[in-house]
C-alpha cells in the first residue's frame, strides 16, 4: 500500500518527489483501501535508501501495526490543529 500527500500525484501523470510517499506493509490481513480520506496508520517508521535492481525507489517504509479497521473508535481522525509558537521576545 502506499500512502501519498496528494493522490493526484499517480493519477494524473505528476512524477511524485521522492519524500511525497511512503510504503506500507501491513501486518496480518492488512486494512481496507480508503481514498480521500485521512488515515491513523501504526507502525514502525523506516527512513534511508531503499533501492531495487541499483535504482532508489523510495526513502520512507512502514511496518504497520494497526490501521483504520483495527481502531474502531475513531477510524477516520482529521488531523490536529497545529499548535502555535510563543513568540520569544
Amino acid at each position: 500500500m502506499l500512502i501519498m500527500r496528494d493522490q493526484s500525484l499517480c493519477c494524473y501523470g505528476v512524477v511524485p518527489k521522492i519524500n511525497e510517499w511512503i510504503s506500507v506493509k501491513m501486518q496480518g490481513r492488512g486494512v481496507k483501501a480508503v481514498m480521500d480520506q485521512p488515515v491513523t496508520l501504526y507502525g514502525t517508521l523506516h527512513v534511508g535508501e531503499m533501492r531495487e535492481n541499483g535504482y532508489l525507489v523510495g526513502i520512507f517504509a512502514l511496518d504497520g501495526e494497526k490501521g483504520p479497521a483495527e481502531d474502531k473508535a475513531a477510524p477516520f481522525r482529521s488531523l490536529p490543529e497545529p499548535e502555535l509558537c510563543p513568540r520569544v521576545a
